[in-house]
């Protein structure tokens, strides 16, 4: 064999190198073949680093990374993530969240749609908004996916300076197939709508059921086809349910008979945190209306004195502007706050005002029958809570007691102040 420096001549190699040789070669062969698939390959216990999940060949996704926004930071813009794809039928699910590099964008959004298209025909499509911090929705609006000339894209609109960087996940699962290739020629398009957009300025995007955020606050939206629904207390009663007056207002309030519109509340709470005071009927009688024409009639008879009095005044006005009224007639008025004690369905109570005078006229901010010329009057209601007589008895040393009796209605009532207000004419 010739000495050629550093080198060795295969052929003049005996035949047992020769094969340990050839087998080294086939070995190197197949690790040239195998080393494409493992660098491409998911190891467990260490960092790969890929953006696209190719779990299955009709299940992949991929992440998106918006780091820099072509328009001027003071314009609206929209970014989409547009897919090729002629045909799909499955669900597409978009996570995206943000952070505070700019605008207050921190939280996540999260929605699905399910999709049936084939060429042109829409056979399927329906969202749902899972997701929806309301910190990153004020800042972004995401609409609706669009289909177009084979093209799927998902459009996001970022709001004046809300130039904040977002992670977006788009993740496909379908039954034909192909996700990966879908998603592995994804593209990015950035579009200036200018300083102005028929969308802008928009309402946080809310999900498409009720949800409770980090301050245990509910937001969200129930949608009832028939009946509205009933809050259960632990033990299945009811607790509370949803009314709808005759304005279709939707109201949450302690049940009533059915949970019709005739309510016999005192107060409800609408939905936006308001509180309510609905029109009460029994018997066909406006409960409200008639407390209103009680005070009505007073103060007419006080303004016929001479001293002009609202309908609407409160009694210690009344009673002021009855102590103004000029007449040969001594004219004394007295008013007081009461306590009124719970009462359940049909329990009485009385209710005690002392006064120097005996009084002819006697009355208390609640339903039922007042004292009017020493004569008791008004309507004995025997269903709800209201005052069903009132009494003036003599308290000696020059002091009258009046009582105000009360019954309790259908619905128990909690404790209570109510002016009191007496009149000696």
């Amino acid at each position: 064999m010739a000495y050629k420096g550093n080198q060795i001549d295969k052929e003049n190699l005996n035949q047992d190198l020769k094969d340990e040789i050839d087998k080294i070669e086939i070995v190197k062969n197949e690790v040239d073949v195998i080393k494409p698939k493992v660098n491409n390959s998911w190891q467990k216990g260490v960092f790969n680093d890929t953006d696209i999940t190719n779990l299955s060949n009709i299940n992949s996704s991929r992440v998106f990374y918006i780091t820099g926004w072509k328009a001027p930071a003071s314009n609206i813009e929209q970014v989409s993530i547009v897919i090729p794809v002629a045909n799909f039928n499955g669900v597409v699910k978009v996570s995206v969240t943000g952070n505070y590099n700019n605008t207050d964008a921190f939280g996540a959004f999260e929605y699905v749609t399910h999709y049936a298209k084939l060429g042109d025909t829409l056979f399927s499509h329906q969202r749902t908004i899972l997701k929806a911090d309301k910190r990153i929705a004020t800042e972004y609006y995401f609409l609706d996916f669009n289909f177009s000339g084979g093209l799927f894209t998902i459009p996001i609109v970022r709001k004046p300076n809300a130039i904040n960087n977002l992670t977006v996940k788009v993740e496909l699962l379908t039954t034909q197939g192909g996700t990966f290739e879908m998603l592995k020629d994804a593209t990015l398009v950035f579009e200036d709508l200018g300083t102005s957009w028929s969308g802008y300025p928009w309402t946080p995007q809310t999900t498409s059921f009720m949800q409770k955020n980090q301050d245990n606050i509910i937001s969200g939206s129930i949608t009832s086809k028939s009946t509205f629904p009933f809050i259960l207390k632990p033990d299945g009663q009811r607790a509370h349910t949803i009314h709808k007056d005759a304005n279709s207002n939707l109201f949450i309030a302690p049940t009533a008979e059915n949970g019709n519109a005739e309510w016999g509340l005192a107060t409800v709470f609408a939905l936006d945190g308001t509180v309510h005071m609905p029109k009460l009927l029994v018997d066909g009688v406006d409960l409200k209306q008639s407390v209103s024409n009680g005070k009505s009639q007073v103060a007419n008879a006080i303004t016929q004195k001479g001293v002009p009095t609202s309908a609407d005044a409160e009694f210690a006005t009344m009673a002021n502007n009855i102590g103004q009224i000029q007449t040969g007639t001594q004219i004394k008025a007295y008013t007081q706050t009461v306590t009124i004690p719970a009462l359940s369905s049909g329990q009485t109570a009385s209710v005690n005002v002392v006064t120097p005078f005996k009084p002819t006229d006697a009355m208390i901010n609640l339903d039922g029958v007042v004292l009017r010329n020493t004569i008791v009057q008004g309507n004995n209601w025997a269903n709800r809570h209201s005052v069903y007589n009132v009494r003036v008895v003599d308290a000696g040393g020059g002091n009258w007691s009046t009582f105000f009796d009360i019954r309790g209605g259908q619905l128990s009532t909690g404790e209570q102040t109510q002016m009191a207000m007496l009149i000696s004419w």
